[in-house]
């Protein structure tokens, strides 16, 4: 599988920059789901963004806050490199590798959603 680099094209917050770690930090894998229509491009801009909606930082973030997205047609895209501690979850960020699926699936905690596309159940199967 092809793994699209969006590391450069997808825009980034002006005075943003993520902090850094040796590869060797990284010990998990962090699975998102984007429990939203959004396509990565638009989760992006929304990331970047200062403003008070913005739930991770009101100054605005760096850039998305996921290593890789899994769009619903499968294709896989690198957003961040493995190096960047990109802000996905508290107390995670500095060991973790946060992959996003776009969508919004059932499962615990999350009762109403649509079922997950092949793509997601075979990554999940994987870990």
């Amino acid at each position: 599988m092809q793994v699209k680099n969006l590391i450069r094209q997808l825009p980034w917050h002006p005075d943003g920059v993520w902090g850094e770690r040796k590869i060797h930090e990284i010990n998990k894998i962090v699975v998102h789901q984007t429990q939203a229509n959004s396509t990565f491009e638009t989760i992006n801009r929304y990331h970047i963004s200062p403003g008070v909606n913005n739930h991770i930082s009101q100054r605005g973030c760096p850039h998305i806050c996921y290593h890789f997205g899994i769009r619903e047609d499968g294709e896989v895209i690198q957003a961040n490199d493995l190096e960047h501690v990109v802000w996905h979850t508290k107390s995670e960020n500095r060991y973790g590798v946060s992959i996003a699926h776009h969508g919004n699936f059932k499962g615990l905690g999350h009762e109403i959603g649509d079922d997950p596309t092949k793509v997601y159940l075979l990554l999940k199967e994987s870990l």
